[in-house]
């Protein structure tokens, strides 16, 4: 049995890039043995893979606010007691970060990882015993891929990627369900498509069924604004994450700005139209089967800014979303309601 240590610990997004992976290695050594160091607030999620034996939540975003405090001097004791008790026949950091290569040095084991021109921080590749190339024009789906196939020596699977986590969000049925999830939220502010394209677009798909997360209270103000465009219309009561997953995962489709759900959705399978207007999604777009991509034709898109610079007219903001129009999305909608 290979006793393995994988260390992602975040965001969002890089902990579900790292599932197919994951799916992958399963495949290849079927009895290995998989702990996962992870954020604390994604622990949930990691725990959804069927490869995961053990996952170990970290807090170091909230242990560097008060480094020196009693409660986290413990809280940091206990994790590396925890990670000492065993020990590995491979550490793999995915995170390629200083940080991440610091908690493989306090593992016991022999710890690999991306080389230093493919990691994004120069250090951490210092601290491995075997480091590994991996192109920087890859999806960072493919970068993980890529980099398990070289740490575990097996050949670089060609098939679709698959997260392997829709059957733990779907139990035993696999049917979806007639309605379509709308994910507005996001956190830049040139990531929103304009609410009154929401709106618009739920008029232009009724009578279909059209829910509405939200996760804080500028999200719910949105949603209950698009709510506003007829019965179909529903605003969902405040979900774990969990909960939101099983909703997506037995969706008829989702429509979703660039944001983590985003690629939740990819996760489960649920066929989604994502619209990228400040980003590009060729590097970390939604990955997977149905993903639909719809980017903004505008003279300074993808900016890759949090802010919008555009200093000419224009009927909504950000401008570079005025080239994607409700009717674009209903027809990229068409093959799969």
């Amino acid at each position: 049995m290979l006793k393995i240590l994988l260390i992602k610990t975040s965001s969002l997004g890089d902990v579900i890039h790292v599932m197919p992976a994951l799916t992958d290695l399963k495949k290849q050594i079927p009895d290995a043995q998989i702990d996962w160091v992870v954020e604390e607030a994604f622990a949930d999620m990691a725990s959804w893979h069927p490869a995961v034996d053990h996952v170990m939540p970290v807090a170091i975003r909230r242990w560097r606010k008060r480094w020196f405090s009693v409660s986290t001097i413990k809280e940091v004791f206990s994790f590396v007691k925890t990670l000492r008790k065993k020990r590995y026949d491979l550490i793999l950091d995915a995170q390629g970060l200083t940080k991440s290569a610091i908690i493989g040095l306090l593992a016991k084991g022999s710890m690999v990882g991306l080389n230093r021109h493919s990691a994004r921080d120069s250090f951490a590749p210092c601290l491995y015993q075997k480091c590994f190339p991996v192109s920087w024009g890859l999806h960072a789906v493919s970068r993980q891929r890529n980099l398990f196939s070289q740490a575990f020596s097996y050949a670089l699977p060609s098939d679709v990627a698959d997260y392997g986590i829709r059957q733990t969000m779907v139990g035993g049925t696999s049917a979806r369900e007639d309605y379509v999830i709308f994910l507005h939220g996001t956190t830049w502010v040139t990531k929103h498509w304009p609410e009154n394209y929401w709106c618009q677009l739920a008029s232009l798909l009724a009578p279909t069924k059209i829910y509405l997360p939200w996760g804080n209270e500028q999200e719910k103000k949105r949603a209950n604004l698009i709510a506003k465009s007829g019965e179909h219309v529903s605003v969902l009561p405040k979900s774990s994450l969990r909960e939101l997953v099983a909703l997506i995962a037995k969706s008829t489709a989702v429509v979703a700005v660039d944001t983590g759900l985003g690629h939740l959705s990819a996760a489960v399978d649920t066929p989604t139209v994502s619209l990228y207007g400040a980003t590009d999604p060729k590097m970390v777009g939604t990955h997977g089967q149905g993903q639909i991509h719809l980017t903004a034709d505008f003279p300074c898109s993808p900016c890759i800014k949090r802010e919008c610079s555009f200093q000419g007219e224009s009927a909504e903001k950000p401008a570079c979303f005025t080239t994607i129009l409700p009717s674009r999305v209903v027809d990229a909608l068409k093959g799969l309601l």
